[in-house]
């Protein structure tokens, strides 16, 4: 154990000490580090100003000044650290909560703040707590082992004395042998604190758990390495000779099968021609290569195998061309090296010098000399890890600013990530106790292990037999869903991600367009397709149980790209799901279903004259607990028998895995619950609770809200009429009715729809539903989903669930017995609701404090124009912190006034881009410019003109959006709701164009007479308004040093000169922006040479004035705004002389500006830029010589 307070960032001695020398328990007091602060590959608890370190501890205790670990069944240890500030009575509080009869063995110690006197050597007196602690000590038959062991040796050390406060305390009968304890008072830590170090074996050891590496749960590949030509055609060819044979194989069991079922595949035409020439190109290829294919396996067992040999494939070219590489570890010493090693040895070298020459007690004069050189070397020490520490922050930012947008926005987010508090369920036992705990706990979820399906009726003969094979298995249908997946995607038991599939794509999309079919044809998958890996995922709560934690399933790669072919086929055969239903379909986003309660609360309110009642349903355990006999139920009548069967058999036969610090628990078998991490679950899970909304259609309530639903499409014997038929109270069971298919469900008919009056009380989004009704009608509504819940074997959680705008205190709403909680407002899909709508007021709340907190997180991991440089932090700004404020914004229909607070979020955070305080007087309008960034008001103007656009023209009519759309506009209701979107100005605008435009170009012109708006407030934005205002200023990404654009980005915000004005070093007092134009003879120079290359005097050199006299622009200015927005357009220009001297020129400006100030020596003014042409020209001349060699090829061959 140690103190380490005032030693925080000197740890790395700390860590580096206990590395070598074993040690299995670190206790570390008096320090505030954050969670993941301490870079190590042990678990971490922290505890009020303690933290303890073990590779498999679990907190026991929440109890401030005291943390308690448990280490297997046998060895409780107690951590204290009392400081001299604690109160008499809480001491004693802490003391007494100490149980030794709690396990076998238990072990106490930290910093007592307690001096003992005599009874340990202490030197110095006795404190009020003395003796309490020797009473304690007592009365629990416990040792104190410094006592014992080290009697005398303080354990505090400084220029005001020595104190013994550091114990280690336990009772004598629980060690197999005799204890060592040790003041480690020779080793300089930089605390006033020496290490205490306490070695023991017990009767009952506990089993130290080994540390876990990466490298035993999942294999990697130097990917990186494909981008080198040879390697990348390497691992091309290894593929294809590890997949040629295997292609064969299954080309000829296909044709085998072909044989044995004469409707398998029946051809005609030239489609039987094209598969005959197929067959005998087939048959000559396995004859050349000596390939002899005899059929011995069933199609189960053939496709299991193949399965395997397929990623054995993979592995092995990889292997043989990438290679494998082991696991980075975590380590503090990213910056350490071999300099700093030298002087940290000096360091402790002059502590020992000094130490044994003060305990020999030598001559004063030679231990002042020996102390000094002492702080020489901790000086030296320290200067040089900030500087070793400043060099690699400078080249990570480099890297950063070098780096392409997206691989930036990755280690973003990965930081970002590592910088929240993550929670990982653990054991006092270890990880493998803990994952099989966890799956205990799933399976009970789960309900148990699911039967044997020995008998499974698929595999025994083809299921799909057509004339022609699925088209969604050809080859270039698989190549379209293998691009659209994610990258940098978690693997599942097979290593696999995308980016090792992308090379290969040609000849494994052909293959596997053989397999998939082969696949689907017998309803049968590889025994990989059906693993997976649950990866706890903790929601909040109580982070020790194992309900507060969500199954994440990661599944093989394969399986994934299997389910997005399949995913084509359920939505073109599955009927068509209930209108009320809106998450993860098509044409039907968050957004609009939150807009769809909003109007239907504005219906009932005109219908009725009432605010309805509202209460949000939320499901247990919803994916989770699953009845899936029920969706095959559902599913059945309508879908094709092969994709019946597979559906069932991808998730009926899964087999699943908990894994937790890469220890994996007994396998699942889950009898029910859908996979969270498939692709098909969501699609499964509406099914399955599809027939809700139509229950709810049946209940007799009084006070109805009817829609105008589109039911089918119009055919031609429907004729012109557009009557509504009246509303059907029988249950209506999924399937029936007219016919439409999911996928017939998000597109437009060409002769328009049949429509019916229709019941609306729920609106559904995945598993979040709400009820909307009379708070009469409620408790029936309520009454209704309990009995459904019944039937349908699931649960809601009445104590997640929430009402809004219910007061009737005689008929509490109840589900299963228990109270529903009362709420004021509720969010619903990110929006919050109360009884009148929309709670604007909490919404923007809500998201400017979201927005201000992403933003500063941001700003602390070097999102800055000192760090990874301005235009990145604006382009982070744009991609995650604009989009929290622009959510659902549309829905508010803000005006200027209600936007100014959230502009006023948008300022403060385009000033931390600046890494400024919001007090700094910085131009952020100049910021908004230079990063093309309108003002939240406009931001809203745009966002509201895109949704009615949608609404008005693009709404599919089987949506439930465009039927209240339709309904409201034919009975008149809501009106002032539908005024809000329907007097936006870029609307007015859309639909006053006398010629036809786009939605975008309207939204930039919209946009662009915005910020000449702007520009003519004040001369700041004047000075910064270029001439093409699209994308960022040029100055943001045109080739300098870091220096020299903060020097153009300070003279953008007229911060250079500096202000007050300053003196210039040619001697003139107060100089101005006027006088480094004509007066200034350190840059007079400069000017000429930039106006003698300036062509036909485009720009004035004079400065321009206004009506009042007032200076607007500056030459600079102008030649900044002029700035082409393209790189390429400064190939061949009068650009490639004019930018080397415009960096000079402000480089002069800075250093004129600043007389005292001392610069150090800089690279000459434009050099990257002339590299960067230089490689522009090269590149150049190669296209042009590969030109010529195509064409004189091309000439050749003619």
């Amino acid at each position: 154990m140690l103190n380490v307070s005032g030693i925080s960032t000197s740890l790395d001695l700390v860590i580096h000490y206990i590395e070598t020398h074993h040690i299995d328990i670190l206790l570390l007091t008096e320090t505030f580090l954050l969670k993941g602060d301490l870079f190590t590959q042990w678990a971490q608890h922290h505890q009020y100003a303690t933290i303890s370190v073990h590779r498999s501890t679990d907190p026991t205790t929440t109890q401030h000044n005291k943390l308690s670990i448990v280490i297997g069944n046998s060895l409780t240890v107690h951590g204290f650290y009392l400081p001299p500030a604690l109160s008499f009575a809480d001491y004693q509080t802490v003391l007494g909560s100490v149980d030794f009869n709690s396990s076998s063995s238990v072990i106490c110690l930290g910093d007592f703040n307690t001096r003992l006197g005599s009874f340990t050597g202490d030197t110095r007196c006795t404190n009020p707590r003395s003796n309490y602690l020797l009473n304690w000590l007592t009365v629990h038959q416990a040792n104190l082992w410094n006592r014992i062991s080290t009697f005398g040796q303080p354990t505090f050390e400084s220029n005001r004395g020595t104190s013994i406060i550091d114990f280690v305390i336990s009772r004598p009968n629980i060690f197999s042998a005799s204890p060592l304890l040790s003041i480690e008072s020779d080793i300089n830590l930089n605390s006033d604190h020496h290490l205490v170090q306490f070695s023991f074996k017990l009767h009952q050891q506990p089993q130290l758990l080994p540390t876990s590496t990466l490298a035993g749960s999942r294999r990697l590949w130097n990917l990186q390495r494909l981008e080198e030509k040879d390697v990348f055609e390497l691992y091309r060819k290894n593929f294809f000779s590890n997949i040629f044979k295997l292609q064969q194989e299954v080309k000829h069991f296909m044709a085998f099968q072909q044989q044995q079922h004469p409707n398998l595949f029946v051809l005609s035409g030239d489609t039987a021609t094209k598969h005959r020439k197929e067959a005998t190109i087939n048959q000559r290829i396995n004859a050349t290569n000596g390939f002899y294919f005899e059929v011995v396996e069933s199609p189960k067992d053939f496709i299991n195998r193949v399965g395997i040999e397929i990623i054995q494939a993979i592995h092995s070219a990889l292997d043989n061309s990438v290679t494998p590489r082991t696991p980075r570890p975590k380590t503090w010493k990213f910056f350490w090296d071999a300099e700093l090693q030298h002087l940290a040895d000096i360091r402790q070298q002059c502590y020992t010098d000094w130490k044994q020459h003060k305990h020999h007690r030598r001559s004063l004069i030679g231990s002042t000399h020996l102390w000094s050189l002492y702080q020489q070397a901790c000086n030296n020490l320290k200067k040089a890890i900030k500087a070793a520490k400043r060099r690699h922050w400078k080249k990570f930012c480099n890297d950063m600013s070098d780096s392409s947008s997206n691989q930036v926005y990755s280690v973003l987010k990965r930081l970002r990530k590592k910088h929240t508090t993550n929670h990982c369920f653990s054991h006092s036992e270890g990880p493998e106790v803990a994952a099989n705990v966890m799956a205990d706990y799933q399976r009970h979820i789960f309900g148990g292990d699911q039967l044997d399906f020995s008998t499974w009726r698929a595999s025994r003969s083809p299921l799909h037999q057509h004339t022609t094979k699925p088209t969604f298995f050809s080859a270039s249908a698989i190549k379209q869903q293998l691009s659209a997946m994610g990258n940098r995607k978690a693997p599942g038991d097979d290593h696999i991600v995308k980016e090792m599939l992308m090379p290969i794509w040609y000849p494994l999309c052909n293959f596997l367009s053989e397999f998939f079919t082969l696949c689907y044809t017998f309803a049968w998958t590889p025994a990989s397709f059906r693993s997976g890996l649950i990866v706890p995922i903790f929601k909040k709560g109580d982070p020790n149980s194992a309900a507060n934690y969500r199954p994440i399933s990661l599944t093989n790669t394969f399986r994934k790209l299997y389910e997005r072919c399949l995913k084509f086929c359920l939505l073109t055969h599955m009927p068509s799901l209930d209108v009320a239903q809106g998450g993860f379909r098509a044409a039907r986003s968050g957004i609009s279903q939150a807009w769809n309660l909003l109007a239907l609360q504005k219906q009932f309110e005109q219908q009725y004259g009432v605010s309805p009642a509202l209460i949000f349903m939320d499901i247990s355990k919803a994916y989770d607990s699953v009845t899936r006999s029920k969706i095959w139920q559902l599913l059945h009548p309508h879908l094709p028998k092969a994709l019946f069967y597979t559906l069932r058999h991808l998730f009926d036969h899964v087999t699943l895995n908990v894994v937790i610090n890469n220890a994996t628990s007994l396998p699942i078998h889950p009898k029910r619950g859908l996979l969270q991490g498939s692709i098909l679950s969501p699609f499964l899970y509406a099914i399955f609770i599809n027939q809700l909304p139509a229950l709810l259609r049946t209940a007799p309530v009084r006070f109805p809200l009817y829609v105008d639903i589109a039911t089918r499409a119009r055919t031609d014997g429907d004729g012109p009429s557009a009557d509504i038929t009246e509303p059907s109270f029988a249950l209506v069971k999924y399937g029936a009715g007219p016919r439409l298919s999911e996928t017939a469900s998000s597109c437009s008919p060409r002769l328009g729809v049949v429509r019916q009056k229709t019941a609306i009380h729920s609106l559904l989004y995945a598993d979040d539903v709400c009820l909307i009704a009379h708070r009469r009608d409620m408790p029936l509504l309520v009454q209704l989903c309990e009995e459904y819940s019944l039937r349908f074997d699931f649960k809601w959680s009445p104590t997640k669930c929430a009402l809004v705008n219910y007061h009737s205190r005689r008929r509490p709403i109840q589900l299963y017995g228990i109270n529903v909680p009362i709420v004021p407002s509720y969010e619903y899909l990110g929006v919050p609701f109360n009884a009148s709508g929309i709670d604007n007021i909490a919404f923007l709340n809500a998201s400017t404090k979201k927005a201000k907190s992403t933003m500063a997180l941001f700003r602390r991991l070097g999102v800055h124009q000192y760090g990874f440089g301005l235009m990145l932090a604006l382009q982070v700004y744009r991609v995650f912190v604009r989009p929290i404020m622009e959510y659902a914004l549309a829905l508010l229909g803000l005006n200027a006034t209600s936007a100014m607070a959230i502009d006023r979020t948008q300022a403060s955070c385009l000033k931390m881009t600046l890494n400024q305080s919001e007090r700094h007087n910085a131009p952020s309008m100049v910021l908004n410019m230079m990063g093309n960034l309108p003002t939240m008001y406009t931001r809203a103007q745009i966002l509201t003109f895109k949704f009615w656009y949608s609404l008005q023209l693009k709404a599919r009519p089987f949506t439930l959006v465009e039927c209240i759309l339709y309904t409201h506009q034919r009975l008149k209701i809501a009106p002032a709701l539908w005024r809000r979107l329907s007097s936006n100005k870029i609307w007015k605008l859309y639909k006053s164009s006398p010629t036809h435009t786009t939605p975008r170009l309207i939204c930039e012109e919209f946009q662009d007479a915005q910020m000449l708006r702007w520009t003519s407030q004040k001369s700041s934005c004047l000075r910064a308004l270029r001439e093409d205002t699209t994308g960022y200023d040029p100055l943001l990404f045109y080739p300098c040093t870091r220096l020299e654009r903060l020097r153009l980005i300070r003279w953008r915000f007229h911060h250079l000169p500096s202000f007050p004005l300053s003196a210039c070093r040619c001697g003139a007092p107060s100089a101005n922006r006027f006088h480094y134009l004509a007066a200034c003879p350190l840059v007079q120079d400069i000017v000429n040479r930039i106006h003698l290359n300036l062509p036909d005097d485009s720009i004035p050199l004079d400065e321009s004035y206004d009506d009042q006299g007032i200076a607007t622009t500056h030459i600079l200015d102008r030649i900044l705004n002029s700035l082409p927005s393209n790189l390429s357009f400064c190939l061949g220009t009068h650009w490639e002389r004019i930018w080397p001297l415009v960096l000079e020129l402000i480089t002069q400006i800075d250093i004129a500006n600043h007389p005292a100030g001392s610069f150090a020596e800089e690279p000459p003014s434009g050099e990257l830029f002339e590299h960067y042409l230089t490689q522009q020209h090269h590149f150049q001349q190669q296209q042009q010589q590969q030109q010529q060699q195509q064409q004189q090829q091309l000439i050749q061959h003619l």
